[in-house]
């Protein structure tokens, strides 16, 4: 059935790439189909058992999951719906669904509190789309889910054999969701490498118990050290504008590396070599880093657009940053946004901005300290 509507439709528009949704597929048919979960319930006990259930799905070769935000059955607190739409920002399908009959589950039916709350998660998703797209690309390819346990990515840490209520996220991040009532701390198992607390900046060593705080407006969320993550503007919709700036937060190592794939998000084109995929490294030099963007592969451009650098865990303000040969001049304020090229440095933070235009080729940026 999933392949049979995914033929008709493409019958039906054959420039555009269909999207059909399932609740029950086989080996195979996610080539046809996205899938969530079924029909759950409004408890704190389903949103615990998501976790697990989206996890078997995603390594059993069903990448595209998630769960119907809220519980189909039932009606959520504000605080649940809260912590599930959280979760639902990690997970391949993010969609909030009920029954027919049953109390709305709209993100401001909660109160103005929980509005904002759950405002916030929104827009943590637009933000990551571009980091997103790119790791599905990369499940298409050969088959890595966008979420996935612990043990995937450290075979060899054992402890990581018995974790169901974290996961990663892509190559960059690791997620606890809060899955119980009243939470505001957490224990987290952080395996081997560095980690960053994703909200404070906060670096913890790996193979740790870190007790983290965690508060109803937001999830503990983590990102490895050498991790480099493109985002975005915040946007109302999707397509509603190009990205514009692309901005790569990165969090230092001895070295790093990604990739950005984009291409025109609706046809086949991409097929044919219309499209974008863009090696992104970075490594620390004696003294400072440089960052490298190689000349994208395909024949995809975007408009232009401008491109931030946001280097995190930066604890002296840079003596110089290049662009190529070229010395670029620091911004006289913290807000860099309305200038075309140029860095800031936040010492409160311990952040440093680079901001540029986007070439679409060979691009080396240096920070001398």
């Amino acid at each position: 059935m999933a392949r049979g509507t995914y033929e008709g439709v493409k019958i039906l528009r054959p420039s555009e790439r269909p999207f059909v949704l399932t609740r029950a597929n086989y080996a195979g048919g996610h080539r046809y189909a996205a899938a969530w979960t079924g029909d759950n319930i409004s408890s704190w006990e389903h949103l615990a058992m998501a976790i697990p259930i989206c996890l078997n799905l995603s390594i059993s070769g069903q990448p595209f999951v998630g769960t119907d935000i809220g519980g189909f059955i039932g009606k959520p607190s504000g605080e649940l719906y809260a912590r599930w739409l959280q979760l639902g920002v990690f997970t391949p399908l993010m969609r909030s669904h009920t029954e027919i009959d049953s109390p709305n589950k709209e993100p401001w039916e909660y109160g103005k509190e929980f509005e904002a709350i759950n405002k916030k998660s929104i827009e943590l998703r637009y933000k990551l789309l571009p980091y997103i797209y790119t790791q599905f690309y990369k499940a298409s390819v050969d088959g890595t889910p966008v979420i996935r346990p612990l043990f995937f990515d450290y075979p060899d840490d054992r402890e990581t054999y018995r974790s169901e209520e974290e996961f990663l996220f892509g190559d960059a991040f690791l997620v606890a969701p809060v899955v119980t009532p009243g939470e505001t701390l957490r224990t987290v198992r952080l395996p081997l490498d560095d980690w960053y607390d994703y909200w404070t900046g906060r670096k913890y060593s790996g193979n740790s118990y870190p007790r983290v705080s965690a508060p109803v407006d937001r999830v503990p969320l983590f990102v490895k050290a050498g991790s480099i993550i493109p985002t975005q503007q915040i946007v109302q919709y999707t397509d509603q504008a190009p990205i514009d700036p692309l901005i790569l937060e990165i969090y230092p190592a001895a070295s790093g590396a990604t990739s950005l794939y984009e291409d025109d998000g609706i046809s086949f084109e991409y097929r044919r070599g219309d499209y974008s995929n863009r090696l992104i490294t970075m490594r620390a030099l004696p003294k400072g880093y440089e960052v490298f963007l190689a000349k994208p592969e395909g024949t995809y451009r975007p408009p232009h657009r401008s491109i931030i650098i946001k280097l995190n865990d930066i604890s002296t303000k840079p003596s110089s940053v290049r662009i190529g040969r070229k010395e670029i001049q620091a911004s006289p304020s913290l807000d860099i946004d309305k200038d075309r090229v140029g860095w800031m440095y936040d010492s409160a933070m311990k952040i440093l901005k680079v901001k540029f235009d986007d070439t679409f080729s060979e691009q080396r940026i240096e920070v001398i300290e």
